[in-house]
């Protein structure tokens, strides 16, 4: 799933992590760089994938989070 340079925000944030939260989601690819994320967004994705086994590949580059956030 490419959602790069989209301008998402860390409001779209809950709800990637809802999807990403749900059992039945089988992404494997999860591309994010450039979406001002923040640090809380970038760590609300982070908590959703904590106990998902999918997910092979994660990019957060250019988010504006910074290192204290994980």
């Amino acid at each position: 799933m490419d959602l790069s340079r989209n301008h998402l925000g860390p409001s779209s944030a809950k709800h990637l992590k809802a999807l990403l939260s749900n059992d039945s989601c089988s992404v494997q690819t999860i591309l994010l760089a450039g979406n001002n994320l923040g640090d809380t967004g970038c760590a609300l994705v982070i908590a959703a994938l904590v106990e998902q086994d999918t997910i092979k590949r994660l990019d957060l580059s250019e988010n504006g989070a910074s290192t204290a956030s994980g």
